[in-house]
């Protein structure tokens, strides 16, 4: 796919989230976390690809192990995602 098409569609993507309110904008940071929950199988195999794909083609170890992606990873990441949530709750309670 053509970088000027993927940057096309985030802008249309960004002025939509623009436009949702808060509890539309937690559900979908809610749904994302399950999402990396349920997919941990598909998302580590496919990963596991990538960081294979990278060593073969040079990439220091450094940024081989920041593209690595672990269980532990992929839960941290989920937590974060409902911690922003919860944020986000937490402050529409005082900046409607």
């Amino acid at each position: 796919m053509d970088l000027r098409v993927i940057g096309a569609r985030a802008k249309e993507a960004a002025s939509y989230l623009n436009n949702l309110g808060v509890n539309e904008k937690n559900e979908g940071l809610r749904q994302a976390a399950k999402a990396l929950i349920d997919g941990e199988e598909d998302i580590l195999t496919a990963n596991q690809e990538d960081v294979i794909r990278a060593a073969q083609n040079g990439m220091s170890p450094a940024l081989i192990d920041r593209l690595e992606l672990t269980p532990d990873r992929l839960e941290a990441m989920a937590d974060g995602l409902l911690k922003i949530a919860e944020l986000q709750t937490r402050s529409a309670k005082y900046f409607p």
